[in-house]
């Protein structure tokens, strides 16, 4: 699944998205204002498999568990992910129930980032991990609920995750983000699903 964006959904598993014994392929995708009692932005039962790259979840909140994800019987490899600002009363962002996913060069708030700070209870430390606000746009809109048409989770030139990510998980042919524009710019792939497009200003010659 390619470039897409799953919003202000409600569900009592999965505000976003239910995986239930699957393993589909997400790139390049958005889910941002959903709401569940258990897996806001995604629920994944016996799913080991499944593969999260350059997403980005945000916004999305849940009366119990798993404010972006609830795994339960399922080990979900995530790389290049951007998880930042979801709700939830236990497992801010990710609630692991006989689950083990795989992170790997992700921004998970509250995860504490590769090394001697990260938390167990958020999965495998698979190296290149940092906890650090990615600085969106304007997460929330003018109208300041997630979810909505005017949210933007793209990347402030001052964002820690521009050029954090990892080039090789990104899928063969993948090569725009989620706008269209060039997946990889500047050498290193972005976290999330939009890569910035740095401008180049050329110096400004004055003739006499």
């Amino acid at each position: 699944m390619l470039n897409i964006v799953f919003r202000g959904n409600r569900a009592t598993y999965g505000g976003g998205m239910y995986n239930l014994s699957s393993s589909p392929g997400l790139t390049n995708i958005i889910l941002i204002g959903n709401t569940a009692d258990y897996g806001g932005g995604m629920y994944n039962e016996s799913s080991s498999g499944q593969k999260l790259v350059n997403a980005t979840l945000s916004g999305n909140s849940v009366n119990n568990k798993g404010g972006g994800i609830y795994n339960s019987n399922s080990n979900p490899v995530l790389r290049n992910v951007i998880m930042w600002g979801d709700t939830a009363t236990n497992g801010q962002e990710i609630y692991n129930s006989s689950s083990t996913p795989s992170i790997a060069y992700s921004d998970i708030q509250g995860c504490g980032g590769s090394g001697g700070g990260w938390g167990s209870a958020c999965g495998t430390d698979d190296g290149h991990n940092i906890d650090a606000d990615p600085r969106f746009e304007d997460a929330d809109g003018a109208d300041n609920n997630p979810g909505t048409a005017d949210d933007n989770l793209r990347l402030q030139l001052t964002s820690p995750a521009i050029d954090a990510g990892n080039n090789a998980v990104v899928p063969s042919g993948v090569t725009t983000d989620l706008d269209g524009n060039p997946r990889i710019v500047n050498g290193v792939v972005d976290m999330g699903a939009y890569e910035v497009q740095r401008k180049i200003f050329l110096p400004l010659i004055m003739r006499g």
